[in-house]
């Protein structure tokens, strides 16, 4: 079996605010990882919590069915959205 790591850095103003890494990690070492980030006051607890769900998604993809890929899309686009009207303000 193929082992796969993926790993998240996410820059704000060209400072790193978070980071996340996925693959062989377990539940306990990712909550810890989340709460040195918040912390730190890098990233909230909620933020924590988003970032965590989605290296998950990232994890699984492969395994996703067509019809789980179209909602992931939809919700996709529906944050897109609103981060581009809270982006005008």
């Amino acid at each position: 079996m193929e082992k796969t790591k993926i790993t998240i850095t996410i820059e704000q103003d060209g400072q790193t605010v978070a980071g996340l890494a996925t693959g062989e990690e377990t539940q306990e070492n990712r909550a810890a990882e989340n709460a040195d980030f918040s912390e730190r006051g890098e990233m909230t607890e909620d933020e924590a919590e988003r970032y965590a769900a989605a290296s998950d998604l990232a994890n699984v993809c492969e395994y996703l069915e067509d019809s789980e890929v179209i909602k992931i899309k939809l919700i996709i686009q529906k944050a897109q959205a609103r981060k581009e009207r809270a982006e005008r303000g």
